[in-house]
């Protein structure tokens, strides 16, 4: 948190049964007269899915059963912005790469980089 407030954690959260951190509490509330920004944050994550089952070596061909899904690795940086306690934006930028072969063995994947945009109202 760039503005000083806290996230408390949750050991185990109610919507999914695991471990979570809570929204910070914003002591001061985004105001129009510029009197108060409120809360800022600075995020990262990185994610990693693997779809290939018996997916065999590059350049070899697909033998029977295995599936090529491919693996999509994603680094996120983000700033989160809490404008109240019940209300924030957030702004992403995503470093996208994509290892995929097609049935003969070839190189099909990708990389490529995304900006995502979110508002989020919560009760």
């Amino acid at each position: 948190m760039l503005t000083g407030e806290t996230k408390t954690y949750q050991p185990n959260a109610t919507n999914n049964g695991m471990a979570t951190f809570a929204n910070p509490y914003v002591g001061a509330p985004f105001a129009l007269d510029g009197s108060s920004w409120g809360a800022w944050e600075i995020a990262a994550r990185y994610s990693n899915l693997d779809l290939d089952w018996s997916g065999g070596a590059l350049g070899t061909v697909c033998s029977l059963g295995c599936v090529r899904g491919g693996e999509q690795s994603i680094l996120s940086l983000g700033l989160n912005w809490y404008l109240s306690n019940n209300f924030r934006v957030l702004f992403d930028y995503m470093f996208i790469r994509v290892a995929k072969m097609n049935a003969s063995g070839a190189q099909t994947g990708q990389n490529l980089t995304a900006i995502g945009m979110r508002f989020q109202f919560t009760n």
